[in-house]
C-alpha cells in the first residue's frame, strides 16, 4: 500500500507487464552469471597456495572477474530503474542501492575472511542486497526473487526459523519473500546458556522478533520470568507483549515475541530486551531499521454502516500496514443489545484470498468503539478488500447482568440458565467463583464472563480480579470456569455486567474497502 514513485507510470499495463516479466528474467540470468563468477574463483582460490601472488597484485582472471561484478551492478541498477517504468534512475532506489550495497560491505568485513576473499564476498552479498532493495521497491515482482534472500551470507538460518515461526501467517511468509526482514545476530551467555536474537520484522505498530535458546540439557525445561524491552533512553517500548514457544526438546529452542506499540508510539531506532531465562538475565540491545520498516502504512477512510437483527455497526477507516489491517468502527449508541463481536468476520481481497484474524483480531478502544485487525495483502498491492460475515454475539441491555451472593453461594440472577453458579469462597486470601457455561452452537470462544463489579453499596471495584476464565469445553459444549479476585470487603450481593456471552444475532453483511490509487485519498461510502 506504499506509494509507487513518480516513474511508475506506463500507460499500458500490459506492456508494463510484459517488460517487468522480461527484465526479471534477465535479473535472474544476472544472478546465475554472478554464481558463475563465484564457482570460478572457488575454483582458483584451491589453488592459492600453490601459485601464491605478490601483496598487493590481482591475477588477470580476478581482474577480469571484479569488473564482469562492476558490470552486473551497473546492469542491476539500470534494470531497477526499468521495473519501475521509468528509464532514468530513481533517487529513492539509487539510495536503497546505496544503503544495500554498504550493508553487504559490512556484514562481508565480519566473516574475517583473508583480503581476497573479502573482496570476493562484498561483492556478491552487494548485488544480493541490491537485487532486495529492488525487490522492497517494486514490491509487485516476479515470485523468483523471493530466493534470493536467502542467498545472502547469514540470511538462511533467519529466513527458516521465522517461516516456521509464522507458518500460518501469510503476511509474514510474504515479508520475508520480500526482504522486509532484519538480521540481528546478537547473544548473551551465561553458564553454557546462549540466547541469540535472531532476526526480526516490524512497522508502525508492531514488532515480530525471533530469537534462539541454546545449551539447554536434554530434558531441561525452560523457565522465562518476563521480558521487558526499552529503547535507547531507557523508556519502556510496547504496550503490549504476546509470545509463542517451541515446545519441542532438544539443546535448542526457538521463541517469538511480538510487541504492541502504544497509540502514538513510535517505532524505535534501538531495543534494549532483558529477559530471565533460568535463573539469569540475559540482556542484549540492537539497532532497529526505521528507514526500512517505518512509515510504510496508509489509512482510507470510511462511512459504511451494517445492521444486524436491528443493532447497528459503522466503520469508520481501514489502517493497511505490512504487517497488519486495522478495521476501526463504532457500535450505535441505540443499540438495544450490547455487542460482544464478530463470531465469523472474516477480510478477502478482489481474488477471494482470505486474511486470517491475528491474535488480537478484537479488542474495545472506548466505549462503543472497536478494532478488528486482520494479516495484511501489503505486499500483494490489492485494489480491494471486503469485510464479511454471518454473525455477532450480542446480549439484551436489560438482561446483561449476574448477580450473586459469594459468601452464601448463591447466584440471585443471570441472563438465563445456561450459566451456573458451581462453587463460591470468600476468605483472607481473596475471593473465588466457579461457574458453568452452556454454549449452544459450535463456537470456538473461551468465554470471559466476569470481569470487574460493584457491591451492595454501589462502590465499583476495579481491577481485582488475579485469574480468570475458561479451562475446559466438554463434549456437550459446556464451559467450565473459575475466578479469583483479591480480598476485600465486599458487601454482598455483587453485581457483574457480563463481559462475553454466548447468545447471538444471524444477517449476512460485506462491506467493501476501495483502496484505489495509493495516495491514500480513497474513502467508502454507505451503501
Amino acid at each position: 500500500m506504499e506509494e509507487r514513485p513518480e516513474g511508475n507510470k506506463l500507460n499500458d499495463p500490459k506492456r508494463q507487464n510484459n517488460r517487468q516479466k522480461t527484465e526479471a528474467s534477465q535479473l535472474q540470468g544476472d544472478q546465475l552469471e554472478l554464481s558463475g563468477i563465484e564457482e570460478r574463483r572457488n575454483q582458483r582460490d584451491a589453488g592459492v597456495s600453490q601459485a601464491p601472488t605478490l601483496e598487493g597484485t590481482q591475477s588477470d582472471d580476478v581482474q577480469d572477474d571484479q569488473e564482469d561484478v562492476s558490470e552486473l551492478e551497473l546492469r542491476l541498477s539500470r534494470l531497477g530503474a526499468g521495473l519501475m517504468g521509468d528509464p532514468d534512475s530513481d533517487p529513492e532506489l539509487e539510495r536503497r542501492a546505496d544503503a544495500a550495497i554498504a550493508a553487504g560491505l559490512v556484514a562481508g568485513k565480519r566473516r574475517k575472511r583473508n583480503t581476497r576473499r573479502l573482496r570476493r564476498t562484498a561483492a556478491s552479498m552487494a548485488a544480493s542486497f541490491l537485487v532486495i532493495a529492488l525487490c522492497l521497491a517494486t514490491i509487485r515482482v516476479s515470485p523468483a526473487f523471493a530466493s534470493v534472500v536467502r542467498q545472502i551470507p547469514g540470511m538462511a538460518s533467519v529466513v527458516d526459523i521465522i517461516r516456521e515461526q509464522y507458518d500460518n501467517n501469510q503476511t509474514v511468509q510474504d515479508a520475508v519473500d520480500y526482504g522486509f526482514m532484519q538480521q540481528i545476530g546478537v547473544s548473551d551467555e551465561h553458564d553454557g546458556l546462549k540466547l541469540t536474537v535472531e532476526g526480526l520484522i516490524a512497522d508502525d505498530y508492531r514488532i515480530m522478533l525471533v530469537y534462539t535458546v541454546e545449551g539447554l540439557k536434554a530434558g531441561e525445561p525452560l523457565g522465562s520470568l518476563g521480558t521487558t524491552f526499552t529503547d535507547s533512553a531507557g523508556r519502556q517500548v510496547g504496550g503490549g507483549y504476546g509470545s509463542s514457544y517451541d515446545s519441542t526438546e532438544g539443546t535448542k529452542r526457538q521463541q517469538t515475541i511480538e510487541i504492541l506499540l502504544a497509540k502514538g508510539e513510535q517505532l524505535p531506532d534501538w531495543l534494549n530486551m532483558e529477559v530471565k531465562l533460568n535463573g539469569f538475565l540475559y540482556k542484549v540491545g540492537f539497532p532497529v531499521d526505521r528507514e526500512l520498516f517505518a512509515g510504510k502504512s496508509r489509512t482510507v477512510a470510511l462511512d459504511q454502516t451494517i445492521e444486524v437483527e436491528g443493532q447497528k455497526l459503522r466503520f469508520t477507516s481501514a489502517r493497511i500496514s505490512p504487517l497488519t489491517v486495522a478495521i476501526e468502527a463504532e457500535y450505535a449508541e441505540g443499540n438495544s443489545m450490547r455487542m460482544f463481536g464478530p463470531v465469523d468476520m472474516k477480510l478477502s481481497d478482489e481474488t477471494g484470498t482470505d486474511w486470517g484474524g491475528v491474535s488480537y483480531s478484537m479488542g474495545e478502544l472506548s466505549g462503543n468503539k472497536v478494532r478488528f485487525e486482520f494479516q495484511s495483502p501489503y505486499f500483494r498491492q490489492p485494489k480491494e478488500l471486503y469485510l464479511s460475515g454471518t454473525a455477532f454475539r450480542a446480549q439484551d441491555k436489560n438482561n446483561s447482568q449476574i448477580i450473586l451472593d459469594a459468601e452464601k453461594g448463591v447466584l440471585l440472577k443471570a441472563p438465563d440458565d445456561r450459566v451456573q453458579l458451581t462453587s463460591s469462597s470468600v476468605g483472607k486470601n481473596g475471593m473465588d467463583l466457579r461457574f458453568s457455561l452452556r454454549v449452544d452452537r459450535e463456537d470456538p470462544l473461551n468465554y470471559t464472563l466476569l470481569n470487574d463489579f460493584t457491591d451492595a453499596t454501589g462502590k465499583l471495584y476495579e481491577g481485582m480480579s488475579t485469574q480468570g476464565g475458561s479451562s475446559s469445553t466438554d463434549e456437550n459444549n459446556l464451559q467450565k470456569s473459575n475466578y479469583s479476585f483479591k480480598s476485600g470487603d465486599y458487601k454482598q450481593p455483587l453485581t457483574f455486567e457480563v463481559y462475553q456471552y454466548p447468545n447471538f444475532i444471524d444477517g449476512q453483511y460485506r462491506v467493501r474497502i476501495p483502496l484505489g490509487d495509493a495516495d491514500g485519498t480513497s474513502s467508502g461510502k454507505s451503501h
